[in-house]
């Protein structure tokens, strides 16, 4: 809803409409939206920093990279794709919210993560066009009718994955 409507446009009444439980129900659990907010995007957080993990522990191969993009194709494509396009919708609440800064400073430390193999210009470079292309294709772009990129999501999808993958391998 925070993504269709707005984040100011949502209140916690249509939430636990939406949800079909009271509205005592909902404040039980989220006092605030600041709060489903928070826990989205802690679960988000938590999500990656396994990924980051995983990267960390695995070696460089054409394989890490196939398993990499499988990952972040289901990672972005799953709840963690609506925090992204939260973020992108609700550009607002990202600057006014402490979440915004550390949702950049975890991106950051994703990308660095992914660049540490590739210390030169166009191999950093190749790391963070793949991420991005994987991401954009999960997530959808902004409104903005110049970048929009067609067809179903599966096959936006499938392109995202084959120019990542054309990207990663040209580090090897």
């Amino acid at each position: 809803m925070f993504v269709e409507r707005g984040y100011d446009g949502t209140s916690l009444r249509e939430i636990a409409e939406a949800l079909e439980v009271t509205k005592a129900a909902l404040y039980y659990h989220f006092r605030t939206k600041e709060e489903i907010v928070e826990e989205a995007f802690s679960t988000h957080e938590h999500r990656l920093d396994g990924l980051m993990r995983w990267l960390a522990a695995t070696d460089p191969s054409a394989e890490r990279d196939a398993e990499l993009l499988d990952r972040l194709d289901t990672l972005f494509s799953g709840e963690s794709g609506l925090v992204m396009r939260f973020g992108q919708v609700n550009r607002a609440v990202m600057a006014r919210e402490s979440i915004g800064a550390r949702h950049l400073e975890l991106l950051s430390r994703v990308i660095s993560t992914l660049t540490r193999d590739a210390p030169e210009a166009e191999g950093r470079l190749r790391s963070i066009l793949a991420f991005g292309a994987v991401v954009l294709a999960a997530t959808g772009p902004s409104d903005d009718e110049a970048l929009t990129l067609g067809g179903t999501a599966e096959e936006r999808r499938a392109a995202g994955r084959r120019v990542a993958g054309e990207l990663l391998a040209g580090l090897r």
